[in-house]
Formats: structure tokens, sequence, C-alpha cells
């Protein structure tokens, strides 16, 4: 990462994208072990990371029959994704932020 990004390198922002859609995944799959295991790989700094923890945690319980993304399930979407900054060099500092919804279905 020291070095400047050359024309045939992928620039650290892309990188940080990247990284940043892989956990984003995760977390619409609502599998908790899933993202528990990129948060190790990846050793990436979630703010934030405890609470969607919870959350995986709390649809999994409450919903144990149906994984994410299923038409009759929990589901999880992000519609906005933002970085505050386009980092070209490793001394460039960025923050990533991100929204989502979580539909839970009515149980009955």
């Amino acid at each position: 990462l020291g070095k400047r990004a050359g024309p045939r390198e992928t620039p650290i922002w892309k990188s940080i994208e990247r990284l940043d859609y892989d956990g984003m995944r995760a977390i619409t799959r609502l599998d908790h072990a899933e993202f528990r295991q990129y948060l190790d790989q990846t050793e990436n700094t979630i703010c934030g990371r405890h609470p969607i923890g919870v959350l995986l945690g709390a649809v999994s319980h409450l919903f144990p029959e149906c994984p994410g993304n299923m038409d009759n399930g929990p589901q999880l979407r992000f519609v906005k994704y933002a970085q505050s900054s386009k980092v070209q060099e490793a001394s460039d500092s960025s923050v990533s932020y991100a929204s989502a919804y979580l539909y839970l279905p009515v149980k009955e």
C-alpha cells in the first residue's frame, strides 16, 4: 500500500470498496457465522460490527427456518454506500458509510 497506484494497479479506494462490499454481502445473507468469518479474515474495522452481530443473531433466533434472502423470510438490503474520500495513497484516510433496511415478515 505504500506506493502510489500505477495505471495497471487497482486504486486503494477501489480495494476498500471491494472489501466493504464483501462485508455487506455477508450481512445481507443474514448469517452471523459468515459475517464473523469475514471480520476474522479481513480484520476490517467496521464501526457497528457488534450491533450488526446482535441483529444477525436475533434474526436467526426469530426465523431459524428461513435463511436470508428467501422470498418468504427476512431480507436485508443495502440502499446506499459512500466513502468520505477516494484514498490514493496509504497515508490518506477515509471512512465508508452504508445504510440498509431489514424486512421481517409477519409470523403467523
